[in-house]
């Protein structure tokens, strides 16, 4: 498997070029009633790799407090209407852009965790008076406190689905499959944890796997033990019951 860390060397002068596009792009634009400019996704990641379909770079432009300015005002009508962003194309780029209003220390508290994620490891290509700069240091401030407080829920709900009274129903009912379906379900909070442990929160479940491997903090042999907790006889209670002694003795205690 190539890594984050691995696509980013492999990708850097390609970032880098799409990165100067972007910014003659943004250069183009009226920002008379845009506060702010941000570079989004997998280009701010340094991880952009086009597939066979295609990619976009990702932007999140958030318009001035009390601005009536929609995307199309400014980027011309939406190119790809069956994307849930606006999408224009220039000069050989895609763009989708998510346009909002500004996201102050107010606002932020409101989105969603995946959307928190993304806001975070965005870099302003723009930003009018330095506000956003400003308060990002507020939502910072936010983020730190709210991800301990759901390392902590995710470890209180792991406790949950690995109590005695949960698994005893279960076990009464030879419902190993549920059995292993809840440890996988723990697995998963656990990797969670692992986002709050390093101080992050969440991003979108259909990469969450995948990001978890280039986190700093993780427990020894990582990839291997997730290789063990995840091979699975899912109708025998045996193989639960290894799943979940090694769950609990080399990947709980780290959390």
């Amino acid at each position: 498997m190539i890594t984050l860390l691995g696509m980013r060397s492999r990708q850097a002068a390609f970032i880098a070029q799409t990165v100067q596009d972007t910014r003659s792009f943004i250069d183009t634009l009226d920002t008379k009633d845009i506060q702010t400019i941000l570079l989004s996704g997998s280009v701010a990641r340094g991880e952009f790799c086009p597939g066979p379909q295609g990619g976009m770079v990702d932007l999140t432009v958030m318009r001035k407090s009390g601005s009536r300015l929609e995307a199309v005002d400014v980027f011309g009508p939406d190119q790809e209407p069956e994307i849930p962003f606006h999408c224009v194309v220039s000069e050989g780029i895609w763009y989708s852009i998510a346009f909002c209003d500004f996201i102050d220390g107010a606002a932020f508290p409101a989105l969603e965790e995946a959307r928190k994620f993304a806001l975070l490891e965005s870099r302003p290509l723009f930003d009018a008076d330095s506000a956003y700069s400003r308060a990002l240091e507020t939502i910072s401030r936010i983020a730190r406190k709210e991800v301990e407080e759901y390392r902590l829920a995710c470890l209180n709900y792991i406790g949950y689905l690995l109590s005695d009274y949960k698994k005893g129903r279960w076990e009464l009912r030879e419902a190993y499959p549920q059995l292993h379906a809840n440890l996988n379900c723990a697995i998963q909070k656990g990797i969670a944890c692992l986002f709050y442990l390093n101080g992050q929160y969440l991003p979108a479940e259909d990469r969450r796997l995948y990001f978890s491997y280039d986190l700093q903090r993780l427990p020894p042999s990582y990839p291997a033990l997730l290789r063990r907790l995840f091979e699975q006889d899912l109708d025998s209670h045996a193989d639960y019951q290894r799943r979940e002694d090694i769950f609990k003795a080399e990947f709980l205690p780290f959390l």
